[in-house]
């Protein structure tokens, strides 16, 4: 069993690898690719001049946006839970951000009220940030179960080794002594980590 789950989370984390590298690349692009495009082009591109401005526009925003993810996605991981808290928040705030600005660049004013305008932005884009943390949690929540519960079992093996190493240091001959030793170092400890094992198996 434990080595299927170890199966499972190397072949799910070859993707999440190739997934995170191809996010970094579009990152990474992003804030250059007007550079390449046509500076005397008057081909209007969502209500830019041309495209050259509206990428130079845009850019920085998708970048903010992927570093958004990166962010959310690596908190799922951080079992310290006051940490994960913090920067579950940085990573919705950066979203936010992003998200604005892009909505920003896509959407042009026009005539609509200035007011009402950059009210519907602000809103959009906390909602869509709080939607697409939902779907992010969502889509990775068997990664993280399969992460949590590979990380019980390796310190499920370490205590069962602690065990055997007290065990082959105590005389045979005091069993009694032998066993509360390795109930009092370990038994809490392992019974603790069942539990949590459990948990992760059994959450929704």
């Amino acid at each position: 069993m434990t080595k299927k789950i170890f199966n499972i989370q190397t072949t799910g984390s070859k993707l999440l690898v190739l997934i995170i590298l191809i996010g970094a690349v579009i990152g990474f692009t992003a804030p250059f690719i007007h550079i390449f495009l046509d500076k005397k082009s008057e081909v209007e591109v969502f209500g830019y001049y041309n495209a050259r401005m509206f990428f130079y526009a845009i850019g920085v925003p998708i970048t903010l946006f992927i570093s958004s993810v990166a962010t959310y996605f690596s908190s799922l991981f951080i079992h310290i839970a006051l940490f994960r808290k913090i920067m579950i928040f940085i990573s919705f705030m950066l979203m936010s951000i992003s998200i604005y600005y892009i909505t920003w660049s896509l959407w042009a004013r026009n005539d609509f009220d200035e007011f009402y305008y950059y009210t519907s932005i602000i809103i959009l884009s906390l909602l869509i940030s709080y939607l697409f943390i939902l779907f992010i949690k969502r889509t990775t929540k068997n990664a993280v179960r399969l992460s949590n519960i590979a990380r019980n079992i390796k310190v499920l093996q370490d205590d069962s080794k602690r065990i055997s190493d007290i065990a082959s240091i105590m005389p045979a001959k005091e069993e009694t002594i032998t066993y509360k030793a390795l109930i009092d170092i370990t038994g809490e400890d392992i019974n603790v980590t069942i539990q949590e094992i459990v948990n992760e198996i059994n959450k929704d």
